[in-house]
């Protein structure tokens, strides 16, 4: 069954449930709105950043809303899955509109020569290194080595390292990794919706596409909650199952019978950990 038949039978004017929410109709808990205020200043002041969350808690929609609301950034993204150094610096330089190829160039120099243009021009540049837990120590090091200049007095831009806690961790816990850490200026972490914030994002989602009634009952909420842990990207898919899922036999409510149906015989591929390298922040 296709998801237009539900929208059409439940009388939405779009998905309530997609990943590609404009900016304006993002969810935004007190914690999703806390993160976001710090990160804005630490874009402003060019400031090393680590944003830490479980998969599936709101970090690519946090990152996207802030890509968004400043056009006048240029914001780099970069996928720490099966990078080096090479690659880095190469995926630098082509989101800062320079395509080296396969010509044997300094990338490390040209990169941080253009970054210096950039910031003599008065433009603010944001680097985003996202799954950054998965980064050795020599490309965190390179991660460094962008953000001093001037013998740190200034730096040519502002910089996210986004991963799963175990960053965090890794970060406190290795010897090796602390003379990054002491350079961190701001910390975000994002946990888990909790049940009143699951209820309030459902509730959220399905406005945003003209439905005003309630759709769940209140031991579905429960169940959605017990599922997912308060995961939004695991609440968006199993709303989504449940909502085509009542459409094909014709319901109006659905209950936690339902969910826990549908959890049982419809989300098999519901834990699977899907990681894909392209930019979250452009979708």
């Amino acid at each position: 069954m296709e998801e237009n038949m539900y929208k059409d039978y439940f009388g939405m004017t779009g998905e309530p449930f997609s990943r590609n929410v404009p900016v304006s109709e993002m969810y935004e808990s007190a914690e999703l709105k806390e993160m976001a205020e710090r990160l804005r200043a630490g874009i402003a002041g060019n400031e090393f950043m680590i944003l830490v969350s479980e998969p599936g808690c709101g970090k690519t929609t946090l990152l996207r809303r802030l890509y968004k609301e400043n056009e006048d950034v240029l914001f780099i993204y970069v996928n720490g899955l099966n990078t080096n150094t090479r690659k880095l610096y190469c995926d630098i330089l082509r989101q800062m509109g320079i395509d080296i190829g396969y010509y044997r160039v300094d990338a490390r120099e040209l990169a941080k020569s253009q970054l210096a243009h950039l910031h003599r021009e008065g433009k603010k540049v944001c680097l985003v290194i996202d799954e950054a837990h998965v980064l050795r120590i020599n490309l965190l090091h390179e991660a460094q080595y962008l953000l001093n200049e001037a013998y740190d007095s200034e730096s040519y831009l502002s910089m996210v390292l986004c991963g799963q806690p175990k960053l965090w961790k890794k970060m406190t816990d290795v010897n090796e990794y602390h003379a990054i850490e002491d350079r961190f200026q701001i910390g975000c972490t994002l946990h888990p919706l909790n049940l009143n914030e699951t209820q309030e994002y459902i509730r959220h989602c399905l406005q945003c596409c003209g439905c005003t009634r309630s759709l769940f009952t209140e031991d579905a909420y429960q169940a959605i909650q017990n599922n997912t842990g308060g995961r939004m990207r695991r609440i968006n898919r199993i709303c989504t199952t449940a909502l085509m899922y009542a459409a094909q036999n014709n319901m109006n409510t659905i209950d936690g019978n339902t969910i826990h149906y549908i959890e049982q015989h419809e989300m098999l591929c519901m834990n699977r950990n899907e990681t894909e390298d392209r930019n979250l922040l452009s979708e």
